[in-house]
């Protein structure tokens, strides 16, 4: 769910679980010169990889990570933000490929605004 109020937009937050061996993509449309993307999230109970790629080539087999993908510690909230000059698509993507038993529980929220500028 997304909701435009001209210069932010709110993507309400969401739960998902991540079966072992697989991963998850949430694909952020940033339509605005410099723009932010902040994300928040945490992990119930096992670790989870995560980072952002900017979506030039959906067929792209090497994606270039602008946020590189690590391995975060559960049951601790995990935040940041990436500031982008050029409008696009961009894939926040957790990562459980690495488990072959454990399914992960994931609870995050995302944001996109237009940066501010500060005047001196």
């Amino acid at each position: 769910m997304c909701s435009d109020s001209g210069l932010e937009k709110h993507m309400s937050g969401d739960s998902i679980t991540i079966v072992a061996g697989s991963s998850h993509k949430l694909l952020v449309i940033v339509d605005k010169k410099q723009s932010v993307i902040t994300w928040e999230f945490i992990t119930r109970g096992y670790d989870i990889s995560f980072g952002i790629v900017r979506n030039e080539d959906l067929s792209d087999s090497q994606p270039e990570f602008v946020s590189p993908l690590l391995s975060y510690s559960p049951d601790k909230v995990h935040s940041g933000s990436l500031t982008v000059n050029d409008p696009g698509t961009y894939i926040l993507f957790w990562d459980n490929s690495h488990s072959w038993l454990r399914e992960k529980n994931i609870s995050y929220k995302v944001n996109v605004r237009k940066l501010e500028r500060s005047v001196e």
